[in-house]
């Protein structure tokens, strides 16, 4: 991955004056960002355990932004139900999101075959017998003698 700048800021309340100049929507009540903030209002309905959360999805992390996303505790803006487990969360749901996934290949059979001669692999036993004999004929017409006479 490439990157410019990776900002670690640390504290209690968002400093939102780094994206003053960027299109973040910010939620009034949390100061986190607004899709984010809506989605753990939804889920808590306001209140709650705060061990009990769910990350809700890479989604609620897209800012209008292109390619800048707030991670960790400073897209709890205020609150202060945020969980390491969650910003670990966040990380993947984004590395996912700019990250494209591989492309699923088919399976090889890795199996060693016992080697066939050409020609031989699809034809029964007589077929072959039969094809060996018109061949042995066809080079005794021509002058050529078989090794067995």
């Amino acid at each position: 991955m490439e990157a410019d700048n990776i900002l670690g800021m640390v504290g209690y309340r968002p400093n939102k004056s780094i994206t003053e100049e960027l299109q973040v929507h910010y939620c009034y009540a949390t100061e986190g960002p607004m899709k984010l903030a809506a989605a753990m209002m939804a889920a808590s309905g306001g209140g709650g355990d705060c061990l009990s959360q769910v990350a809700p999805g890479a989604q609620t992390l897209v800012n209008p932004e292109p390619g800048f996303f707030i991670l960790g505790m400073k897209s709890y803006g205020r609150g202060s139900g945020f969980l390491l487990r969650l910003g670990h969360e966040q990380v993947q749901h984004i590395m996912e999101l700019i990250i494209p996934p591989p492309v699923q290949t088919e399976m090889i059979d890795t199996k060693v075959q016992k080697p066939q001669p050409i020609g031989e692999a699809d034809e029964p036993r007589s077929q072959q017998a039969d094809k060996s004999e018109d061949l042995r004929r066809n080079l005794q017409s021509r002058g050529h003698r078989d090794s067995e006479d």
